[in-house]
């Protein structure tokens, strides 16, 4: 069993686009994003926390895939710069 919770109510504004749906279980807080949209802490589309405070927090993460796999790229690419 589950319950939808809503998003107005506890997510910021500047993060609601990036949202796709957010409930709560006996396992705890999942909020899913938007297609192309990733948690750099999880490397995915849903963030699962045991309460809403600790999904606030992990907002700050949200990035476009894309960008976050470009920039992975980047590093890698920087650190083989350095080994030579």
């Amino acid at each position: 069993m589950y319950k939808v919770l809503s998003v107005e109510k506890y997510i910021p504004q500047k993060y609601i686009p990036y949202v796709e749906e957010f409930w709560k279980d006996i396992d705890g807080c999942w909020l899913n994003l938007k297609d192309d949209y990733i948690s750099t802490t999880t490397e995915a589309s849903t963030i699962h926390e045991n309460s809403i405070k600790e999904v606030k927090k992990c907002l700050k993460t949200i990035m476009l895939e894309e960008e976050y796999l470009n920039s992975w790229k980047n590093k890698q690419f920087m650190r083989k710069d350095k080994l030579k």
